[in-house]
């Protein structure tokens, strides 16, 4: 269980969420052509079968953050971890899970569903990269064994007048992307308003903080369904109601914000983000605040209450807060909404 306040959580999710673009952006654009090349593909939470073989997760599924496959059969299978415990001893777990994509893992974009050999990232925040080669250090050839090249990448975050996310190679070397690696030795700096031009990706295949899918289900889905009309018309302190389904909302999620639009195939072995539980958690946290109520559960049909009055993260963050702790939701701030 995640113990972190709400908007901390939210800015570990989103700062991930750009550290996978950002990273394998990298691959994809062609600084020459300036374009995105069609020989890179891409893939993220992709289930990917391990072999018998396998030291960790024989005979199995393991899903990696990302996953980059070239034209030439070769490719990288990464995981993002923005955060660590401050207990290193906790950090076994995350290694264990780096050590299971240590495999001729299966489920490709190739006929066979294999490629040559493939690279293993760790991408991480640069307040743990040099923590994190002292403990890998510490423990090679003992408890952590790695046969396919092992890279740690680190990330950082500039939210100067012109932010951008910065990347830098800390240990280990990408021999099969030599270009990428050249560039990852001295750093590399990617203007934000590059990526969110580019890209809409707001959720990924780990459970998103439950303010944050809130906002997200509210701001993307519920407002863009009230039409120039029927928001001219709305008094207010009155409130329209909007019928959903919940497939309604996964499916609108998961086309406009999801990796979807990155992946290189979204077959079955691709996720469908937002997951169905994530989403009717979000809708009973909306129905204790008052803002939605269940028009027909059987058929997950949701009605929700939509005000004139803007809405912000924090509203939500207060509101989820308040309903965790078994505090009284104070109906002023229902107000606000």
């Amino acid at each position: 269980m995640n113990n972190k306040p709400y908007d901390e959580q939210i800015s570990d999710y989103a700062d991930s969420i750009f550290a996978i673009i950002g990273f394998v952006n990298l691959f994809r654009y062609d600084d020459r052509t300036k374009k995105m090349r069609d020989d890179i593909k891409i893939f993220q939470g992709r289930r990917m079968k391990t072999s018998s073989a396998n030291r960790i997760n024989p005979d199995n599924e393991v899903t990696p953050d990302f996953c980059v496959q070239d034209s030439v059969k070769k490719g990288i299978v990464g995981e993002v971890k923005k955060s660590f415990p401050s207990d290193s001893d906790l950090w076994m777990d995350d290694f264990r899970q780096l050590m299971s994509y240590d495999d001729d893992l299966s489920n490709w974009l190739t006929n066979s569903g294999k490629i040559n050999d493939h690279h293993i990232v760790l991408l991480t925040h640069s307040s743990h990269s040099r923590r994190l080669i002292q403990y890998f250090e510490e423990h090679k050839g003992k408890d952590i064994i790695f046969t396919k090249g092992f890279v740690i990448v680190e990330f950082y975050r500039n939210n100067e007048a012109k932010a951008y996310l910065g990347f830098r190679k800390e240990f280990g070397d990408l021999i099969y992307f030599q270009k990428e690696n050249n560039r990852l030795v001295y750093g590399i700096q990617v203007p934000l308003v590059a990526l969110t031009n580019i890209y809409r990706i707001k959720l990924y295949d780990s459970k998103p903080p439950l303010p944050y899918l809130i906002h997200l289900i509210w701001e993307n889905v519920i407002s863009i369904r009230v039409s120039e009309e029927e928001f001219r018309r709305l008094r207010r302190n009155s409130r329209l109601q909007i019928a959903i389904k919940i497939d309604e909302i996964i499916q609108d999620l998961y086309e406009n914000y999801s990796f979807r639009q990155l992946n290189a195939d979204n077959s079955s072995y691709q996720p469908k983000v937002p997951l169905k539980s994530w989403v009717k958690e979000a809708i009973e946290e909306l129905i204790a605040f008052k803002l939605a109520e269940w028009k027909d559960k059987d058929s997950e049909e949701c009605i929700f209450y939509f005000k004139k009055s803007g809405t912000t993260l924090q509203d939500f963050i207060n509101l989820c807060e308040k309903n965790q702790l078994g505090t009284d939701i104070d109906q002023k701030q229902l107000d606000l909404f």
